[in-house]
């Protein structure tokens, strides 16, 4: 099934640091700390992962990280913003992590970049592994990026004292890479939307706050972002089996009617209750404080400081009747299966 991925030598000289593995990792794998928990949220993109991570990033112990896998390219390499407003080099919480890893500039970030385009691919070299428990459990000892992510957590978790990250990163091999460390506590959520909206979604044009440039976000053709709706459902789910106590299904439609019922859901599975003092906005059941965040990526209200008002999103019902019917023919297997055809499984559920 193919050979070990190994990092360029240097690349990430914190992967060869024998004095910062023992610091950071090895008081957990002697159990003298305890594991941080990470909620991998995975989905096909425009499902609202944004606004659970921020929604969640709110509560005391709690870093809601954004999109993890963004951190070569987006942040390292371009320097982007963070959630917080600043450059990425320039941002005092991040700079305090790579610290701990030897310094954003002993990071190749180029060589990085390169290294998770080939390793993080859904159709690429693990994807023979992806067709068997085995070969899904075994994923973690053929890829540097397992101790890579391994390292960035514990200095995340050093450094934020925090109990829980959230990882919006948009496929389920981050969840894939951890689910041995002695460093990461796993649980996998699969976000799922109405495909037919995140096509829709996919296809509009919308302005990237990342940058200062004012580039335009990707736009994706309804058939790509069908079929790609279809292999997120069937690649994570497929994880989820594997280990059901740690997988829960949640639909965006559900959250957005009841976020504050869901959001405690999620507590619940994650064995936390989440501290609402100060995030709820007195008599209203559908806004929220929220506040400075340190997000890596992710969609552009990322950056807002306001008032988060939730509330559905249902202009993708204005598709023209053939767009639709392209996409649900495309999709029609697994939305009978998660109820967007149909009756179907609910939202909330453990290991669907």
């Amino acid at each position: 099934m193919g050979g070990y991925l190994r990092l360029p030598p240097g690349a990430f000289p914190a992967l060869a640091d024998e004095g910062a593995h023992a610091d950071l990792v090895g008081p957990h794998a002697r159990g003298e700390e305890q594991p941080v928990k990470v909620l991998f949220v995975v989905s096909s993109g425009r499902s609202g992962s944004t606004v659970i991570d921020r929604m969640l990033g709110q509560f005391p112990g709690v870093w809601g990280a954004g999109e993890i896998s963004w951190i070569w390219e987006s942040s390292l390499l371009n320097n982007g913003r963070c959630g917080c407003g600043a450059k990425f080099h320039e941002c005092p919480q991040w700079n305090k992590v790579f610290d701990l890893l030897g310094g954003m500039d002993a990071v190749d970030a180029e060589a990085m970049v390169a290294f998770w385009r080939r390793d993080d691919k859904m159709l690429g070299p693990h994807f023979p592994r992806l067709l068997s428990r085995s070969g899904r459990r075994s994923i973690p000892e053929f890829t540097d990026a397992a101790r890579v992510l391994e390292l960035l957590m514990a200095a995340m978790r050093r450094v934020a004292s925090c109990r829980v990250i959230v990882d919006t990163t948009k496929n389920p091999f981050h969840y894939a890479y951890l689910q041995k460390s002695p460093v990461v506590d796993p649980y996998l959520l699969l976000l799922l939307r109405d495909p037919r909206a995140v096509a829709y979604s996919w296809a509009r044009p919308k302005k990237e706050l990342g940058y200062d440039d004012g580039r335009p976000m990707p736009r994706e053709p309804l058939v790509k972002s069908a079929l790609w709706w279809d292999l997120i459902v069937q690649f994570t789910s497929m994880f989820g089996r594997d280990r059901p106590e740690r997988f829960m299904v949640l639909r965006y439609e559900e959250f957005v009617e009841a976020p504050r019922r869901v959001l405690d859901e999620i507590g619940e599975f994650c064995g936390e209750k989440w501290d609402w003092s100060g995030v709820e906005v007195p008599g209203a059941d559908d806004e929220f404080r929220v506040g400075l965040n340190h997000s890596v990526w992710g969609n552009p209200m990322r950056f807002s400081d306001e008032t988060l008002r939730v509330r559905p999103d249902e202009r993708w019902k204005a598709m023209p009747p053939g767009q639709k019917a392209v996409v649900a023919a495309l999709c029609a297997p697994w939305m009978l299966r998660t109820g967007y055809l149909g009756s179907g499984s609910r939202s909330g559920s453990r290991g669907a």
